[in-house]
């Protein structure tokens, strides 16, 4: 070497960083951190360099199956970026990276910061091709090396799961049988943690509950797995559905061995038929919670939907005034408006009516467009079919190609569930449907039956019906409720006469008279959501919409 260094320095001024790394797949055969850092030190010292860190990684990998991200790899980039070093030195190239791609990038990096590369003695400027060469291809073969590793790995694990031999991580219940040389060759029953599975299980088929059973576990001081705190549901769960116990694994298959269930050679401590009652109890238990209808947070008609015709925030429903009447308030900062609650939703209830009672009501309320309903039945259909397919494929998938898949069903439940919702959207809600059936276009059932109905399902009505409602600021003064403060109304009847003049909405009980020959705008609305399309026709009206 010679005793300038890149044309800018003195040997004696070369700073340095060493990088010493060593990954758990390395504890057997690879050189240690302290054997790395001892040996780049000597070189260090004998070309005269500047040490001016060293870093340490110990157990952590560097290629693209790695778990966890390497800790102190980022103060190496920061030196190099911020020109604090002009040698990284390695003890080899592959402790730099096992993923060719991020390699290359670092490579990169040095070379456009003047950085050079130190493998041993031996020194790299990643500006000549020569050399960038050398170390490209020393990552690739640090690559490659890596892919057969787990190559080798995979095919003994296959190997293992074949033969019966139990997996390297203990089940609680279990212990350990080792050799001289410290290599698992199988499992015995710990008849202290044995006998606390065989309970947790009994008293589950008893009909106990993870949360009753932890507790007792808990008071009993009970010893939980790995050393744990303290006993928990989800722990006291996933020892429910651990197979194991049963003495069989299921496979989901590879290149080297197909899917299925297979023996393990391990004392059996769960009987199948148990286990299996289990599993049939804790999916009837989750059926039963997912199905619980949980209380709507919304106890008043217009809370979140109504809003402020001065800052337009919406309003909320309290008590107001010295007699603590119901009403609704503004949101926002200034409370611009209050409103009696009662005489607001009589006046909305009463004009929801007369509005579904009308015979523009399909156009009042936007009638779903044929063509729009079934394009998002039709893409329902389509996306649910994909999703399936991807479902089924996957199966068969391993490695980087699975993760791909898997990715894509994410992004594709997600694009299904939006398209159920506007699927949703596109049609006539359920609420409405009940609402108007069999009620031939009576303002007066209709009203009837509108507020015998639960508080979500008026709620639902008076979004599609009444979405643009608002509420004017008071008259200074003025007490009871005045309808001219309710704004919207009007605009969505469609109507020629103002609200105000109709006796609906002052007030009265009497409704305007709806004509006899009025089509009943139940029939309308009912006729488009119980209608059902053939499959054939729906393969022709995906031919229609194509064309158009």
């Amino acid at each position: 070497m010679t005793s300038t260094f890149g044309g800018r320095h003195t040997v004696a001024d070369v700073r340095v960083v060493l990088y010493c790394r060593r990954s758990k797949a390395d504890d057997r055969a690879g050189k240690s951190v302290g054997e790395q850092e001892a040996a780049l030190r000597g070189v260090a010292e004998r070309l005269g360099w500047t040490i001016v860190d060293v870093i340490v990684e110990d157990g952590k990998g560097a290629s693209p199956w790695s778990a966890s991200p390497r800790e102190t790899w980022p103060r190496v980039v920061a030196m190099v970026e911020a020109r604090q070093v002009d040698v990284v030195a390695v003890w080899e190239i592959s402790r730099l990276d096992r993923d060719d791609t991020r390699g290359r990038v670092f490579i990169d990096r040095c070379a456009r910061l003047g950085v050079k590369i130190a493998e041993g003695d031996r020194v790299y400027d990643p500006r000549d091709e020569r050399d960038r060469k050398t170390i490209t291809e020393a990552l690739d073969d640090a690559r490659q090396e890596i892919v057969k590793l787990r190559k080798r790995s995979k095919r003994g694990l296959d190997a293992n799961i074949a033969a019966g031999i139990p997996p390297s991580s203990v089940a609680y219940g279990y212990d350990a049988v080792r050799d001289a040389r410290g290599r698992l060759t199988g499992w015995v029953e710990n008849p202290a943690t044995a006998a606390v599975v065989r309970e947790i299980y009994a008293r589950y088929l008893n009909g106990e509950g993870r949360h009753t059973i932890t507790m007792d576990l808990n008071a009993r001081g009970v010893p939980t797995p790995r050393n744990g705190d303290e006993w928990s549901a989800a722990t006291v769960g996933r020892i429910l559905e651990n197979q194991t116990y049963t003495a069989v694994r299921t496979f989901e298959g590879s290149e080297n061995l197909d899917a299925g269930e297979y023996a393990i050679n391990i004392p059996v401590m769960i009987g199948q038929g148990e286990f299996l009652r289990v599993q049939a109890r804790r999916r009837e238990s989750a059926e039963q919670y997912r199905h619980v209808a949980r209380p709507t947070r919304f106890t008043s008609l217009l809370a979140g939907i109504a809003r402020c015709g001065v800052c337009d925030s919406t309003v909320t429903s309290r008590k107001i005034g010295p007699y603590r009447y119901q009403g609704y308030m503004c949101c926002g900062i200034g409370q611009c408006t209050m409103i009696q609650a009662k005489g607001l939703d009589d006046h909305v209830i009463r004009h929801i009516a007369y509005v579904l009672a009308s015979e523009n009501a399909m156009t009042i309320i936007g009638a779903p467009d044929e063509s729009s309903v079934v394009r998002a039945q039709i893409k329902v259909a389509d996306l649910g079919a994909e999703l399936v397919e991807l479902q089924a494929l996957v199966k068969t998938r391993k490695g980087a190609s699975k993760i791909a898949l898997l990715d894509e069903i994410d992004e594709l439940e997600q694009a299904l569930t939006s398209a159920r919702q506007r699927a949703q959207d596109a049609s006539v809600p359920e609420a409405l449907r009940e609402l108007l059936e069999g009620t031939t276009g009576d303002p007066g059932a209709i009203e009837a039956r509108l507020r015998g109905m639960s508080m979500p399902a008026q709620r639902e009505i008076v979004k599609v019906v009444a979405p643009g409602l608002k509420v004017a600021k008071g008259q200074r003064g003025r007490r009871g409720f005045d309808p001219g403060r309710v704004l919207g109304l009007e605009n969505l009847a469609g109507l020629a006469e103002s609200a105000a003049k109709h006796p609906a909405y002052t007030g009265g009980l009497e409704m305007p008279p709806v004509p006899v020959e009025t089509p009943a705008v139940a029939r309308l609305v009912v006729s488009k959501v119980k209608q059902e399309v053939p499959a054939e026709d729906l393969i022709r009206i995906r031919e229609l919409l194509a064309e158009e």
